[in-house]
């Protein structure tokens, strides 16, 4: 699949995260928008048109299971990698049963994130 036509989004509390995720995904062509904050990414009006939402487990108000929980009720079935530097079984756990499309451990390797998400793109 061509992914050069696809938006994700990328919501970190952390702005090298979101600066260096968002520049592999744009050297890789697919377009980004980064958010500091799960509330951003839902006020967004481009938020029906992302194919995809990496997003970090812990921030400040929302955290990314709530993120979760959010677009599932707002009926957005769009696939979320759910990235945290502090990997627990409970989260992962929790994740699974959110529906959450992949856990991942930070920092995540470039590669296999894009290939993960082009993945995703493609299902």
């Amino acid at each position: 699949m061509d992914c050069s036509d696809s938006l994700i989004g990328i919501v970190d509390d952390d702005a090298e995260v979101r600066d260096s995720i968002g520049m592999l995904f744009r050297t890789a062509g697919i377009s980004i928008r980064s958010f500091d904050a799960a509330e951003s990414l839902l006020a967004s009006s481009e938020l029906s048109a992302m194919q995809c939402v990496i997003t970090d487990l812990h921030m400040q108000g929302m955290d990314g299971l709530d993120l979760q929980r959010e677009l599932t009720r707002l009926g957005r079935n769009v696939p979320v990698i759910l990235m945290t530097a502090y990997p627990t079984p409970e989260a992962r756990e929790k994740a699974r049963r959110l529906g959450v499309a992949r856990f991942v451990s930070k920092p995540a390797d470039p590669e296999w994130l894009l290939a993960e998400v082009e993945a995703l793109l493609d299902a």
